[in-house]
Formats: structure tokens, sequence, C-alpha cells
């Protein structure tokens, strides 16, 4: 996204394979190995959101990729994603079941927005946290 007048363009990316991408052992692989390059070694990374499908809530996978992240001294927003397809007490215990597993990371990762692309819902955190992260870092 160009920033325009004097403001710094920002670049999203999706890592394949760090989901559920329907790929071979030996593709993944590969792709772990260009990723891990660019998570470790990239000067203009800001942050991640990692995205989290509100159905299924943050598993072991995910919390693998948020302490390597946190290794590696980046930020974490957890999203959970596809908000709109639940009920609204199955949305208060899935916050809460999330915030409960990553209190344990104290400040070091955001707690986790509600987002639903079809409502809109959880935008407007969405994008104070990467200006956030754009204005802190640039």
């Amino acid at each position: 996204i160009n920033g325009g007048n004097r403001k710094p363009a920002v670049g999203f990316m999706d890592l394949p394979g760090y989901g559920y991408a329907k790929v071979s052992a030996s593709m993944r692989k590969e792709w772990q190995s260009i990723i891990e390059g660019y998570i470790e070694n990239s000067a203009n990374l800001k942050g991640f959101m990692l995205l989290i499908d509100s159905r299924r809530g943050a598993g072991e996978r995910e919390i693998q990729l948020i302490d390597y992240l946190l290794a590696c001294a980046r930020q974490v927003c957890p999203v959970l994603t596809k908000s709109d397809k639940l009920k609204k007490s199955q949305l208060t215990a899935i916050v809460r079941e999330t915030t409960e597993i990553l209190k344990k990371y104290d400040d070091r990762v955001h707690y986790p927005i509600l987002h639903s692309s079809k409502k809109g819902q959880g935008n407007e955190l969405i994008w104070r946290w990467m200006n956030e992260r754009i204005r802190n870092e640039s």
C-alpha cells in the first residue's frame, strides 16, 4: 500500500505453510527455510498479524509460531477471524480462552482481536495496531 505524500509504503505478506496449506511436506520445508530467513533477517518487518480461525481457537502450531516470533524479537497481534460465524456466547468463550492461553506472554503479544471480513468487525483495531508499528519504527 503506497502511503502517499511522505508516508511510508506498507506491504503485507502471507506466510504459506504456516497455516493449513495443502502441500507436500517437502514443499512446506522449502517454504519454511525461505520464510524463516526473512523473519530472522528483515529490517523492514514491523510485526505479525497471526490469523486464528475463531471456530477452532489457538492450537499448538499457533503457540509454536508465537514462541518463534518472540524469540526473533517480532511483535505479534492475534486476530480471531470469522467471528460472524459464531454466537455471542461462543465469541466470549473463544476470546476468554485465547486470552488465557496468551497471558503467559504478558504484554509481548497483543490481546486477541475479533475480526469479521463480512461485517468489518475489528478493522479499526487492526489498522490502529499496524499504524503504531509503522509510526514507532519509521
